[in-house]
């Protein structure tokens, strides 16, 4: 959602009703693991975000939507 909201806090936030700080905390623990700001890897970090919730969606569907 950060992401989409073009990298704007504030709107992450209101669009996902917590508060500011909230995404404010999670953006730097994910860059914490991350060794890095987060707007450096933005592709990859889309793309992993991407392929897991594809993973995802695979997993929980019924064998015979796969």
């Amino acid at each position: 959602m950060y992401f989409r909201e073009g990298d704007v806090i504030a709107a992450t936030a209101q669009r996902l009703g917590v508060h500011i700080n909230t995404i404010s905390y999670r953006l730097r623990q994910c860059e914490e693991l991350l060794e890095r700001p987060v707007k450096q890897r933005r592709f990859e970090l889309e793309a992993a975000l991407l392929l897991c919730l594809m993973a995802i969606s695979l997993a929980v569907a019924p064998p015979e939507e796969r």
